[in-house]
């Protein structure tokens, strides 16, 4: 086993115990799973038939998840919108048992959400992150109108 190697073990036996503090921004992972239904007549893309949605931590939630994960006690420090993403990477922290007590929800922000669509095990798309918003009717739409994907 190479030095490098053993310094690696070292650093990573050493975490259990400690206090990692992760601020940055908070971000839940959304994929959405779909079966290739058929491909659209004006582009050369697949058009899916919705199979199923899954969510994760992300971003600096990730960090956190990580570091729990190797046995640290984690404060994560960032701040969420009033919104239903923020309400379920609170959910995800609290199923992890990740403290939520450096984690502020703020009325007119909107959590950041990274949409991933899978295509029979295949990402089809990788939207940039942005702030999502639902309409009236319930459905979500982008908060930048102009953007379509």
């Amino acid at each position: 086993m190479s030095a490098s190697v053993k310094a690696m073990r070292a650093a990573i036996d050493g975490i259990p115990g400690r206090h990692v503090v992760v601020i940055g921004d908070l971000i839940l992972d959304e994929y959405l799973f779909g079966k290739p239904a058929r491909i659209s007549r004006e582009a050369p893309v697949l058009i899916l038939r919705f199979a199923e949605r899954q969510v994760f931590l992300g971003g600096a939630a990730n960090a956190a998840h990580n570091a729990h994960a190797l046995g640290a006690r984690v404060t994560p420090i960032g701040v969420l919108g009033a919104d239903g993403a923020g309400e379920e990477l609170m959910a995800l922290f609290r199923s992890a048992g990740i403290a939520t007590d450096g984690i502020v929800t703020e009325r007119g922000r909107t959590t950041p959400v990274k949409t991933r669509i899978m295509a029979g095990g295949y990402q089809a798309a990788s939207p940039s992150p942005r702030p999502r918003t639902r309409s009236s009717s319930g459905s979500r739409r982008s908060a930048r109108a102009s953007t379509r994907w």
